[in-house]
């Protein structure tokens, strides 16, 4: 209708477009069609007629390009052709919902904004029925090509990442989180926290609370492990923790920066906890440091006492980095190192038969746990961690990793909740 009118009806104060010439001339002659048809009615009425009563008389025909517009409007049809198996074209409503919505979106966009008048999209989950390559183009048409504001409601991360740090807004129990403003001159940290917000930063966004981990394979360990969990326990919140790597132990303080922008101290929307090797303590004080946040004296210097020992100092090392964990944890700090690496949280209480079990699954020597251990530390193949966290029976599970699991699963439920989860496990 609003095409028609625009060029049908010489709606707009310039010069008369073509289209709306054409349509004059061509109702021109409709009406002049029109009075040749109906004319010899009103001979055949006048002939019932009683003489006298009506001297003349003449059927008239008035069409105007207002009249003419609604009744091609109402028969206007669209016809689409998605391929070989419909070359014959089928109506829309034959199509899946998903290029439906597309339709709906490109016909919104096609109308245009009336001059004067502001421009309101507003979306609400757009993903629905959409192939993932449908979300990321719908998510770059609705950026960078509909004008005036757009409002878009989704899960998806598809669609996140392809928009910019800024205008990404996090909702947390029907509450608002507005990314913060940051400097004018500093274009970089917007450009970076654009950047975050893509692959496994975008799916993060959706998180109640988020473990930090160094490499792939700290993530499918916790991940696994978290799978477990869910399974076992049946509760949903669990699905809610989200497992990130950073890519080592000195890439944390991106990361922070980014879900720091988020709410305030004990007011965010995506709760978090760093974990590292103990002999990434260093980089975890410069982490916390350049990403502009404050650690309480006693982490601080829980953190130094564990960075002035070495792995050969296995039993000082052990103990000092537990220490540091419940020192973080009373102090509400969200970061946690695992006694001296991975691979001695993650075999410290399996039996020698879980040892033997695993040697065989990932295809190490079969060996004791301390061989396996250091064989473990030269082989680190993502993929052999998310084994042990599968086929480690669960009261094996360290201390240590649990420790973890209990911090983590805390920011997405109440921590008693998520002892409960951990501990209940068989």
């Amino acid at each position: 209708m609003a095409r028609l009118e625009e060029r049908a009806t010489h709606a707009r104060q310039a010069g008369a477009p073509a289209e709306y010439r054409q349509v004059k001339t061509a109702l021109t002659k409709l009406e002049a069609i029109g009075r040749q048809l109906i004319a010899p009615l009103w001979d055949e009425m006048q002939l019932t007629l009683p003489p006298g009563l009506a001297e003349r008389g003449e059927l008239q025909v008035a069409v105007s390009p207002e009249d003419f517009v609604p009744w091609l409007a109402d028969r206007a049809r669209l016809r689409l052709v998605t391929g070989q198996h419909d070359a014959e074209s089928v109506e829309p409503l034959e199509v899946g919902s998903g290029l439906q919505s597309l339709l709906e979106l490109a016909a919104q966009q096609a109308a245009g904004t009336p001059t004067g008048k502001s421009r309101i999209l507003a979306i609400e989950e757009p993903e629905a029925f959409l192939h993932p390559s449908a979300q990321r183009t719908l998510a770059r048409l609705i950026a960078r090509t509909i004008p005036g504001k757009r409002i878009v409601s989704t899960h998806s991360p598809l669609m996140a990442e392809e928009a910019s740090y800024g205008e990404v807004v996090l909702v947390r129990s029907h509450r608002f989180f507005e990314p913060s403003a940051l400097a004018a001159d500093d274009p970089t940290r917007a450009a970076i926290n654009t950047a975050l917000l893509t692959g496994f930063g975008a799916e993060m966004a959706f998180a109640c609370s988020v473990l930090l981990v160094e490499g792939e394979g700290d993530r499918l360990y916790f991940e696994w492990l978290r799978r477990r969990i869910a399974r076992g326990s049946g509760d949903g919140r669990v699905d809610e923790a989200y497992v990130l790597p950073t890519g080592s132990k000195t890439s944390f303080s991106p990361w922070l920066q980014l879900l720091s922008s988020y709410g305030r101290a004990g007011d965010r929307p995506v709760a978090w906890l760093a974990v590292a090797d103990s002999d990434g303590a260093v980089e975890i004080r410069s982490a916390w440091r350049d990403a502009g946040l404050t650690l309480h004296p006693d982490v601080l210097a829980g953190l130094e006492q564990v960075a002035k020992l070495s792995a050969t100092e296995r039993p000082a090392l052990l103990a000092a980095a537990r220490l540091f964990n419940q020192t973080a944890a009373v102090n509400d700090e969200t970061v946690h190192l695992l006694p001296v690496d991975l691979e001695q949280v993650m075999i410290e209480h399996c039996s020698a038969t879980t040892v033997a079990n695993l040697c065989s699954v990932v295809g190490a020597p079969r060996s004791n746990k301390s061989a396996f251990e250091t064989w473990l530390g030269n082989n680190k193949a993502p993929w052999m961690r998310a084994v042990i966290a599968r086929d480690t029976p669960w009261p094996q599970v360290s201390d240590d990793a649990k420790a973890v699991l209990h911090r983590w699963l805390g920011g997405a439920m109440p921590e008693v909740d998520a002892r409960r989860v951990v501990d209940a496990m068989a």
